[in-house]
Parts: structure tokens; sequence; C-alpha cells
């Protein structure tokens, strides 16, 4: 597992050990295409990794150019691998906050900042995508342009969770990345009337 693209390219990542990987990171390929995507949105964003794992999709935004990212999982091996990753690339302690926390938990205690970009990776299983969508858009934690970016494995179309609707759809293999944004008072996203385009 190595960092894709930005100043720590081609640097390689510690991965979970053995006995958890069924925590799934989120694949080289993956990576490069979410931040194709959203390349003109990193350099100088706040962004927060939930489920954060390896953090090596958090490391990425840094790579790339992200001003501050938070990361948070509640695993302890997970909060020691994300450490050691950046203590391994020498990433400057100023940017990165690391919350060995439950996601609903840290979600909650959450005052008043804003992010422009979240990353939310949970398990498929447990309905655990919902859940944190479904807080997201009932919260006030994106800044006015800001992205919310969920990976799952399930079509999604249409779809508005409070104040966050899906604009775009990404499909990478048995993985669906998607894009959300916040919608105007009063947005028609009925009939596919969603824009896909940020």
């Amino acid at each position: 597992m190595r960092v894709i693209g930005g100043k720590y390219k081609r640097r390689e990542l510690l991965k979970l050990p053995a006995r958890m990987r069924s925590l799934r990171p989120t694949y080289d390929r993956i990576r490069e295409d979410i931040f194709n995507i959203i390349s003109g949105s990193v350099s100088g964003a706040r962004f927060l990794d939930l489920y954060a794992g390896t953090g090596c999709v958090g490391i990425e935004a840094i790579s790339r150019g992200a001003s501050a990212v938070t990361f948070v999982d509640s695993h302890p091996m997970c909060a020691q691998i994300i450490r050691r990753n950046c203590e391994r690339l020498g990433i400057p302690d100023s940017a990165v906050r690391i919350i060995q926390k439950d996601v609903f938990n840290f979600l909650e205690s959450v005052d008043g900042e804003k992010y422009d970009i979240i990353f939310i990776d949970p398990p498929y299983a447990g309905g655990l995508f919902d859940k944190t969508l479904d807080l997201l858009g009932a919260g006030e934690y994106l800044s006015p342009d800001g992205i919310i970016i969920g990976q799952n494995d399930r079509k999604i179309e249409g779809e508005r969770r409070g104040r966050i609707a899906v604009k775009r759809q990404l499909k990478c293999g048995r993985t669906f990345i998607s894009f959300w944004k916040k919608t105007a008072k009063g947005e028609d996203d009925e009939a596919g009337g969603v824009s896909r385009e940020f």
C-alpha cells in the first residue's frame, strides 16, 4: 500500500496486522479515482477521515496539499498505525489530529468545527454507512462548498439525507463511491433533478 500522488508519492504505508485484515483499506486504484475527481478541492482543505483504518485516505489528502486532517477510528491499533504512518512520512504534528473514538460520539462532540472534505468508509455490514450519512446530513459539519465522499457496496441515485444530496457516483469493481454536497433550500431532487456535477 503506497501513497498515490503529491508530496509523498510512492512512499509505502504500514498495513494493519493480519488478524485485522477484515478491516479493508481503500485500495490504491479507488484512492486515485477519488482524488482525480476532487483534485481542485484538496489544496488547503480541512479533511475529516472517518473510520480511518490505516489512515491511507487522509494521508493521501495531506500529500496532495490538505492543510489539516482529522483521523477518527475507535480501534486502538488503527490509531497506532495512523500515528506510525504519519511519523514514517515525516508529516508535521500540526497537520494531523488522531482521535481514537467512536465516530458517532465524535460527531456529536464536534462544536462548530466545519470541514471542506469528509470521507466515510465504515464496515459494509451493520448499516453504519446510512447512519453516518443521516447524522452528517442533519448537522452542520460541512463548509459552504464542502464535499462528503462515501465508500460503500451499493448503488445510490438521487438520494437526499437532510441537508445533503448525492451529486455524483463512481463504480470501482464492486465498490461504489458517492459524492455529496449541501443542497440549496427547496432544491428539486425528484426524478433525477439532483445535479451529478460539482
